[in-house]
């Protein structure tokens, strides 16, 4: 059986499964995994390079939305796991798809947020719930 990678925070330790959630969506499902903070910090360079450098408050908030879900949907995707057609969040034409994957992120951000402040993970063993 492959080993599952542990990362430590303090006395917290998290495993690979602890980081993942899917999304619904119209039959479908769509495998993700939260972003580790240097990716987090990609996304947003993905972003700003989309909106051409521009501030965000440029932009009618519509499309900073549709920009913001896109480029983070296209990170978090496990496209080997979620349905065949999904090849790339910045081919998909359905932006309702991309929002509520990118809700199903801020959902699952809140509630892990919400696990670590309160050491859910704490002695968690391999193979744990968290």
């Amino acid at each position: 059986m492959e080993r599952e990678e542990a990362y430590q925070i303090g006395k917290q330790i998290l495993h690979e499964h602890d980081l993942e959630f899917t999304v619904n969506y119209k039959g479908d499902t769509f495998y993700c995994r939260y972003p580790e903070p240097y990716n987090v910090a990609a996304i947003e360079v993905e972003i700003a390079s989309r909106l051409g450098g521009m501030p965000r408050s440029s932009y009618a908030p519509d499309h900073v939305a549709i920009v913001t879900a896109t480029a983070y949907t296209h990170a978090i995707v496990d496209y080997k796991k979620s349905p065949r057609w999904f090849t790339s969040a910045w081919k998909c034409y359905d932006e309702n798809l991309l929002i509520e994957i990118y809700n199903g992120y801020l959902r699952f951000r809140e509630e892990f947020r919400k696990s670590l402040s309160e050491s859910r993970f704490e002695g968690s063993g391999e193979g744990s719930s968290g």
